[in-house]
């Protein structure tokens, strides 16, 4: 599990929301993870024990790599 924290850059001290979908439902999905990440101010105390590990499919990848890039959020 270390080895796939340390990948992905996920914390030892946190929790691991891991968010995916498929088909229909996986763009509701993203942007429902896009949305909290765009307001982590409001998240904080959240946040702070928690890491997301955002699964897209290639359709959806692109737009979601985009706005990540735009929050800062890794």
């Amino acid at each position: 599990l270390g080895e796939f924290k340390d990948r992905w850059g996920l914390q030892d001290n946190k929790k691991v929301l891991l968010a995916f979908g498929g088909s229909l439902g996986a763009q509701k999905i993203n942007d429902v993870v896009l949305k909290l990440v765009k307001r982590a101010d409001e998240w904080e105390n959240v946040l702070k024990n928690w890491g997301i590990l955002l699964i897209t499919g290639k359709k959806e990848y692109q737009r979601v790599k985009e706005d990540l890039d735009k929050t800062g959020f890794k």
